[in-house]
């Protein structure tokens, strides 16, 4: 009631007065700190969190949500900074933190991905076969180069991935050793 009252654009002693004949005792220092913590957005009022997005939202149309919805649902490990470009191309004209808020206000929350082993049952079958055939062959391994010398990795498993809010991660297949070429 005391955040209804201040919504509505009431004074403190307003507030206490109201309160007051409704047989609710409070102080203007409870008030204050209830002000102080709705403002501050430690909690909402009602269903709907209302804090200051509004910067957000009057910079962004709902065809940029839709825009967001489309493009993180076709490639969940796009970045921000992709995501933002896509709307520089579009004619858009706000900034990358801009972009980083709208995904959350789309519904999204991003977090690296949980990595399980890329070998199962079925690699294991397959690995088996594969070393079989070399015993069979007899390869001595002449066409393969053991260097002691730098190496540049090729890729990168360091990645986020946007989810909707209340979704379990994705567990992604990792290598065991990531790509490498000698230099």
């Amino acid at each position: 009631m005391t955040i209804f009252l201040y919504k509505s654009g009431h004074s403190t002693k307003r507030i206490i007065s109201t309160l007051g004949c409704n047989g609710v005792v409070i102080s203007r220092n409870q008030v204050n700190c209830w002000v102080q913590s709705y403002e501050s957005g430690r909690f909402s009022y009602g269903d709907i969190n209302e804090r200051d997005d509004s910067g957000v939202t009057k910079k962004l149309f709902p065809c940029d949500i839709d825009l967001i919805r489309q493009t993180i649902s076709y490639d969940p490990n796009i970045s921000g900074t992709d995501v933002h470009k896509k709307f520089i191309k579009e004619g858009a004209t706000f900034s990358l933190s801009t972009t980083k808020r709208a995904i959350k206000l789309a519904g999204f929350t991003s977090a690296t991905p949980r990595y399980a082993q890329l070998v199962s049952d079925a690699n294991n079958v397959v690995r088996k076969d594969f070393c079989d055939n070399l015993l069979k062959v007899n390869d001595l391994f002449d066409d393969v180069i053991f260097t002691d010398e730098s190496s540049i990795q090729l890729h990168s498993n360091k990645l986020t991935s946007y989810r909707p809010r209340q979704s379990v991660n994705v567990c992604m297949p990792k290598p065991k050793h990531p790509l490498k070429v000698h230099v």
